[in-house]
């Protein structure tokens, strides 16, 4: 893999290690300051909704910035939210942190993306594509593992340490930056904006959308309940916990190394090993709830997260494939709006699933059932798009 293409991942790797410094004690510190755990809901509940109103009017703002520029502006919104942290706990001041935090994790990753692009289309392709988003995935994967853990270590010696190494991080993120990061592309005059027909491009990835849309309803179990699910049905220790964690950490790094390693091969891009990847991952949520054994539920979760999280990447690096250049920051936060939506349904049914069947083990059961049918409905998808864009013989003659 070329130089520029390794920095780039790097600097990815960077920015994901830095915020999730704090990402598991943030609760914990705001709370140690007199907060409520009421009010750190209301506060994330806000944030969320910052995510969703801000994604399209920051795709145009990105779009006439620039990928460079866009990037910085993400590390700048990091850099304040975490001084803000450090200077004030109010509830007003908290909130603005959070904002500002929000803003950059809703920015870097389009802004990484398209500039990525930019870089990969200067070398002979041949799957280095899905090499270098499956590589970059490992990578984050395992320094967000590693911050993460060593975030809770550095707050039981003083809670203001994870933030300071946050803000550090963030600082030498900046300078690499603006030291290493080429002009991208130009911004667009006013009159050559909104060139893109953006239902033709979603008419073009609608299985890859969908997949983004079910990767969102489908892994917010994954991500919020396994705690509650473990402790309800094994009654495990925190160190039971750490374990699960580091267990589906390094599973989904793994998976998508080995996936990275094997991209150069045809097949491994196909839309049919999509399918297999989508089979694999409805039997295994399917039979997840029904496991009694503490190192087999381990074991097939985290087997099952990994492969949803290979799942999810793939197709977003297919959606990129489809997307003009000049219009890809713009199109990919319209298609992360969708996604979004996805995540907001599944936040209100696990919600109503929880309130009238009260076990988690439940939830996962039935999620179970919903991932089967989301499943079947995407292969269905696929086996349509296929046979839309085979060639159609000339018979006449």
């Amino acid at each position: 893999m070329p130089a520029n293409l390794k920095f780039l991942i790097g600097l990815h790797s960077l920015f994901q290690a830095g915020r999730l410094f704090t990402g598991a004690i943030c609760v914990l510190y705001f709370i140690s300051f007199g907060g409520s755990a009421a009010d750190y809901a209301w506060i994330k509940s806000i944030q969320a909704a910052v995510f969703i109103v801000s994604d399209i009017p920051l795709g145009y703002i990105m779009q006439r910035l620039g990928e460079r520029k866009a990037m910085l502006a993400s590390i700048i919104f990091g850099l304040t939210g975490c001084t803000g942290y450090l200077l004030s706990t109010h509830l007003s001041e908290f909130l603005i942190s959070e904002i500002c935090l929000a803003l950059s994790i809703s920015i870097w990753p389009v802004a990484f993306t398209s500039y990525s692009m930019h870089r990969l289309q200067e070398h002979d392709q041949n799957g280095l594509t899905e090499t270098f988003f499956h590589k970059g995935d490992s990578v984050a994967n395992i320094c967000v593992l590693v911050t993460g853990m060593l975030g809770g270590f550095l707050y039981e010696f003083n809670k203001y340490l994870p933030y300071w190494a946050f803000l550090m991080i963030y600082a030498v993120l900046f300078l690499l930056s603006i030291s290493k990061l080429v002009g991208s592309q130009r911004p667009r005059n006013k009159s050559e904006q909104n060139t893109t027909n953006l239902p033709t491009v979603l008419k073009q990835t609608y299985p890859y959308v969908f997949i983004a849309v079910l990767s969102q309803f489908i892994m917010q179990p994954l991500f919020h309940y396994w705690q509650p699910l473990f402790y309800e049905r094994f009654d495990t220790s925190s160190v039971n916990m750490s374990f699960v964690f580091v267990s589906y950490s390094l599973a989904m790094s793994g998976i998508s190394y080995g996936y990275a390693k094997l991209a150069k091969h045809a097949v491994i891009r196909s839309d049919a090993f999509l399918m297999i990847l989508v089979a694999i991952s409805s039997s295994l949520y399917l039979l997840f709830p029904y496991v009694n054994s503490y190192i087999g539920s381990v074991a097939i979760f985290s087997v099952l997260f990994g492969i949803m999280n290979l799942t999810k990447v793939s197709g977003s690096v297919l959606i990129q494939h489809h997307i003009p250049k000049d219009d890809r920051m713009i199109v990919t936060k319209w298609v992360s709006l969708i996604a979004r939506l996805g995540m907001s349904v599944s936040l209100l049914t696990i919600t109503f699933l929880l309130r009238n069947q009260g076990q988690v083990q439940s939830l996962y059961k039935n999620y179970g059932i919903i991932m089967l049918v989301a499943s079947t409905i995407l292969c269905i998808m696929l086996l349509v798009k296929r046979h839309q864009e085979l060639p159609i013989k000339d018979f006449s003659n």
